[in-house]
C-alpha cells in the first residue's frame, strides 16, 4: 500500500488548533487577569502564577507599574521574589534588578502607598538573595534615606543571606546607629532593636 492509498484509508485529516507553549501560555494568562478592572481578579492572577511557579510570567510582573496599581503592588512585589528565587540564577539576579529599581523609585516617591511598597521591597529582597539583592540592600543602608525600622529590616535580610560582602555597609549601620542619643518610647525602642539587629547580622558575617 503505498502513500495515498493509506491516507485514503485512514479518512481526511482534522486540523487541530495550535495550542500555545506552556511560557507563552502563563505570561499571556498572567498579562490578562492584570488588565482585568477588579483588582480581587488581578490578586488572583498574580498568586494563580505563583502557585503554578510560572516563572515564565516573570517579565510581565517585572513591567508592572506599582504606582499606578497600588492595590496590587504589595502581591506583584512579593510574587516577583518568590519566583525569582525558584529561577535559575540569572533569572533571579533581573528579578532582584528589578526590586531594587522598585526600591529605588518608591523611596523617592511620596504617597501612602509607597511608604507601604518600600518595607515589603526590603523584605521581598531578602527573599530572593543573590548579589543583586545584597548590593541593593547596602546601597539602601548607606544611602540612609529609609526609616529606622525600615533600615532595620534591610540589616536583618542582610543577616539572614549571610553575605560578607554586606559587613561594610553594616558596619557603617551599626555606627550611626550607636552615635544616636538615647530617646524615649517608641524611638527608644526602634533604637535598642536596630542596634541589636547590628549586632546579630555582624556576628553571622
Amino acid at each position: 500500500m503505498n502513500r495515498d492509498e493509506r491516507a485514503l484509508e485512514m479518512g481526511p485529516v482534522v486540523a487541530r488548533p495550535l495550542a500555545l507553549p506552556a511560557a507563552a501560555g502563563a505570561a499571556e494568562s498572567l498579562r490578562r487577569g492584570l488588565a482585568e478592572e477588579s483588582a480581587h481578579v488581578r490578586i488572583a492572577a498574580i498568586e494563580a502564577a505563583v502557585s503554578a511557579t510560572a516563572i515564565e510570567a516573570l517579565p510581565v510582573l517585572e513591567d508592572f507599574d506599582l504606582k499606578r496599581d497600588p492595590e496590587v503592588a504589595p502581591t506583584a512585589i512579593h510574587a516577583t521574589a518568590i519566583l525569582g528565587a525558584s529561577a535559575d540564577d540569572r533569572t533571579r539576579d533581573r528579578a532582584a534588578r528589578t526590586l531594587a529599581a522598585w526600591l529605588r523609585a518608591e523611596t523617592k516617591r511620596d504617597g501612602v502607598d509607597a511608604l507601604g511598597n518600600v518595607p515589603n521591597i526590603v523584605e521581598a529582597l531578602g527573599d530572593i538573595g543573590g548579589p543583586d539583592a545584597v548590593k541593593a540592600l547596602t546601597a539602601a543602608l548607606d544611602s540612609k534615606s529609609l526609616p529606622l525600622q525600615v533600615e532595620t529590616l534591610a540589616t536583618q535580610k542582610l543577616g539572614e543571606l549571610a553575605d560578607r560582602n554586606a559587613r561594610g555597609a553594616v558596619e557603617r549601620f551599626a555606627s550611626r546607629i550607636a552615635a544616636l542619643p538615647q530617646g524615649e518610647g517608641l524611638d527608644e525602642e526602634l533604637r535598642v532593636e536596630a542596634i541589636d539587629a547590628a549586632r546579630t547580622t555582624l556576628a553571622r558575617l
